[in-house]
């Protein structure tokens, strides 16, 4: 079996400079946050992973699908400021539409821009916890991917042992 990485990130953190970096699918499959919905293992197999924020609420059960020596989980973060900035920004343009709250988190908060900052608060929280209990789950800065050498060692060669080619992807985000 291929290896298998899972890109991790709150979103408007580098998640998908961090797709092109691993030159897998960024939201190939896009599932509740809740953790209701059927993970496609099949789709995860075919392509050597995906990215996406909701996978953190299925750490255990791809873990259990496909092997801790097989999944590697590549968690990537930006400054707090910057990402909820971003969020914040979005949502302020484009409005909270009924697609993106299925996918978002309920978070606790008084209003919108509160509820993002817990958000961010929690996911990395969270993402804290997994990988001080899990040798397959890495946290890496939003720097790293310009200089991306430690998460080219974590993840080691993968999808028919051809190694990653090192890019630099990193963007700049308003």
């Amino acid at each position: 079996m291929s290896k298998i990485i899972i890109g991790l990130g709150t979103g408007r953190s580098g998640t998908q400079s961090l797709a092109n970096l691993l030159n897998i699918p960024h939201q190939g499959r896009i599932y509740n946050w809740h953790g209701k919905d059927k993970i496609d293992f099949e789709f995860l197999e075919q392509y050597g992973g995906d990215v996406g924020n909701y996978y953190l609420n299925y750490v255990e059960e791809i873990n259990e699908r496909f092997g801790k020596e097989n999944v590697f989980f590549v968690c990537v973060f930006r400054d707090r400021k910057s990402t909820t900035d971003s969020f914040k920004k979005i949502l302020r343009e484009s409005g909270v539409n009924p697609f993106a709250k299925k996918f978002l988190p309920k978070i606790a908060g008084k209003d919108l821009p509160e509820q993002i900052d817990n958000y961010y608060d929690d996911y990395y929280k969270i993402s804290k916890s997994y990988e001080e209990k899990l040798s397959n789950f890495k946290i890496f800065s939003l720097e790293e991917l310009n200089s991306p050498t430690r998460i080219k060692w974590f993840v080691g060669p993968w999808k028919y042992n051809v190694p990653i080619e090192i890019k630099s992807y990193c963007q700049i985000f308003s």
